[in-house]
Order: structure tokens, then C-alpha cells, then sequence
């Protein structure tokens, strides 16, 4: 991959609030546990496990059986992701071939008759990346000042200025600020039931997300006059557009496409690398045809294909905020931009007082 000019900020230390909650607490974390539902009932899936990893191209064997050998099935259906895919006598093996599947979660369900009445077992799979990411680490090539009051959410480049939005309940804004000086040039501050989150620009509009309000603002890039409102049903962290349609993070490994007109979810993205799910996906920005994402608490970026969720490659910032000096609190790397016009990517982060310009190498 050619090398790429990034403004990067990086952490190394953390502050005393937090954006979001641990996400070991989220409904949406991996469990990796026997987790199959149904098998209370005669017929239930023996194998494979409950969440057992696979790359795409494996052919994965799943064996349907009988709790109780003395009972009457005539035979079973057997669903991946609610489409059916064969009926047979019990209790029987039907060997799936995972060619194309993009990565994530695959429900697998097999219905049948006890008597009159249907039942159904449950359990699910996973389908990894079979991509190794490229690593990338990194040189400096500039600083610049930036605002230390600011909590970084969301970052866009935009006709030679920066467009940032900040989050903190009673202190969310957005705000347009000049990339060598740091100095705000525009402003306009949320409502104080409000924690802001990421933005991203399409044409002459801003589009800013909220954490937990579950409410987007589109904003007049000029004026910063509210346009509109949207909403949507999980928690808003990152987004950002291929000019198409927008993209959006919650905190875990999925990615929604949103329609830029309706703001209705048109599809899902499950982000995996070749190990499995990188979850706490937050700040987003799209650059040359893949999706950078900030991985929240950590030090990495990592590049994703828009296409089918796999990590193609990841950024280690590590060391980055040391070579300036650091004497108030500062928080989390996150708020990426990019200049497709010098080719350059910035990236700063919650309350750090400098924004690094960074040329990426890889390891």
C-alpha cells in the first residue's frame, strides 16, 4: 500500500471521565460459550459450537440430531441466516460451503414437527477475515496546536479548514478551526442534554451524531443553522460517507449503512480481521476507497474494506504524544480527517494539546 501523509494526535494517558461504558458490559459482545437454544427439544444441532470461527472457503460441516432416538421425526429443515438450505430424514450431516460469505455471525436454525406442533434449535457460527492486516507504523513530518478544551468526537477536512465535533454533556459543539493556528473560527454549542459525537460532510451539510440521545443534526456547513434532525435506534459514535450513502459506528464491530437522504439502515457490516471481531470501532473517515475507524482505548487505526467489513490494515500510533509536552489531563486517540487534495490524514484526540502530520511506513 503506497505510504500515506497523516496529522496524527496520540494518547498515552487517560482522563478521569469517560465517553462510553466498558464494553465487556455491551449486549453485543462475543460469547463464545455452548450457547445453542432448543435443545430442550428432540432435534438440536450438535456441531459446530456455538460461535465457532471459520474463514470464508471452509467447508463447514453441521450435524443435526436427536435428543430422544424413540421419538417419531420424519425429517428436519435446516436454515443459514433464514434461508433454507436442505431437508432431511434425521438425524443427518449437511456440509456448508462458506465461499463469499462476508465476515460475521451466521445463524443457524433447524425447524420440524413434533406431532402438529413446529419447534425449532438454534445456534450460530462465525466467519473471520482470511486477510492478514498490513502494519504500518509511522514518522512525524509536523505539529499543530490544538485546542485543549476540545473533546474530540469527529474531524473533517474541509477547503483548507477543519471542521471538529466535540462531545462532554454541557460542553458538545461543532466547531470550524484553523489547521495552523488552532484557532476556532466558527462555533456552535449543542444542547446541554446532549453528548456529541462524530461528523462527516456531504456536499454543504454537516451530519453530527449524539451517544445515547439516539439523534442525528444535519448542520449548514456555513451558518452551522440546523437543517434537520434523524434518528436511529443504537448509540452514535462514528460516521462518515463515500458521497453515496453514510456510514455509522455504535462502539462495537458493526458498521450501519445509512441512505443520506431517509437515514434508514440499509445494511450491516461486521468488522473482523483475521483473528475475529475488533470491536469499539468509533471515529470513521473515508479515505481512497477504504474505511479508517479509531479503535476506542487503544493506540490503533485499523483500515477496513466498505465492501465486506475485513481489516486489510492497521496503524500504531504508540508513542506519538511524547514528543510534546503534555501538562494538563488528556484523554483517548480519536477524530480522524483527510486531505485528499495533499494527501494527508488528520487525526487528533480528546483534549490533546497537538495535532501530528505523519507520513504511515510499513512495518
Amino acid at each position: 500500500m503506497p505510504l500515506v501523509i497523516l496529522a496524527l494526535l496520540l494518547i498515552t494517558s487517560c482522563g478521569e471521565k469517560k465517553e462510553h461504558p466498558a464494553t465487556k458490559n455491551r449486549k453485543d459482545t462475543v460469547n463464545n460459550g455452548n450457547n445453542q437454544t432448543g435443545n430442550g427439544n428432540l432435534v438440536f444441532i450438535e456441531s459446530p459450537k456455538y460461535n465457532e470461527m471459520f474463514s470464508p472457503g471452509d467447508q463447514i460441516k453441521i450435524k443435526v440430531s436427536l435428543s430422544d432416538k424413540n421419538q417419531k421425526i420424519d425429517s428436519a429443515s435446516l436454515f443459514i441466516d433464514n434461508e433454507k438450505v436442505t431437508t432431511s430424514a434425521l438425524p443427518f450431516e449437511y456440509t456448508w460451503d462458506s465461499k463469499n460469505q462476508k465476515p460475521g455471525k451466521k445463524k443457524i436454525q433447524v425447524k420440524y414437527l413434533n406431532g402438529s406442533k413446529e419447534e425449532a434449535g438454534e445456534s450460530q457460527l462465525q466467519i473471520k477475515s482470511e486477510i492478514k492486516p498490513v502494519e504500518y507504523t509511522y514518522t512525524v513530518v509536523n505539529t499543530y496546536p490544538h485546542d485543549i478544551t476540545a473533546y474530540s468526537q469527529g474531524l473533517f477536512y474541509d477547503n483548507g479548514v477543519l471542521y471538529e465535533g466535540t462531545g462532554q454533556y454541557g460542553e458538545s459543539t461543532i466547531r470550524k478551526v484553523e489547521l495552523k493556528t488552532g484557532k476556532v473560527l466558527t462555533s456552535f454549542n449543542m444542547p446541554n442534554s446532549i453528548f456529541g459525537e462524530g461528523i462527516t460532510i456531504l456536499g454543504n451539510k454537516i451530519y453530527q451524531l449524539s451517544w445515547q440521545s439516539g439523534k442525528g443534526y444535519v448542520y449548514d456547513k456555513e451558518s452551522f443553522k440546523i437543517l434537520q434532525e434523524f434518528e436511529y435506534d443504537t448509540e452514535g459514535w462514528g460516521i462518515t460517507s463515500d458521497d453515496k450513502k453514510l456510514f455509522m459506528t455504535d462502539g462495537s464491530n458493526k458498521i450501519y449503512l445509512m441512505d443520506k437522504n431517509t437515514f434508514a439502515v440499509t445494511g450491516t457490516l461486521e468488522v473482523y480481521n483475521n483473528n475475529g471481531p475488533v470491536a469499539n470501532l468509533n471515529e470513521l473517515e473515508y479515505i481512497k476507497g477504504s474505511i479508517y475507524a479509531n479503535v476506542y482505548l487503544t493506540d490503533y487505526i485499523v483500515i477496513i474494506d466498505p465492501e465486506t467489513g475485513k481489516i486489510t490494515g492497521r496503524i500504531d500510533m504508540k508513542g506519538l504524544l511524547s514528543r510534546v509536552k503534555v501538562t494538563h489531563k488528556v484523554d483517548v486517540l480519536n477524530g480522524i480527517a483527510w486531505d485528499p487534495k495533499g494527501d494527508r490524514l488528520f487525526v487528533t484526540g480528546k483534549w490533546w494539546p497537538a495535532l501530528f502530520e505523519v507520513k504511515l511506513v510499513e512495518k
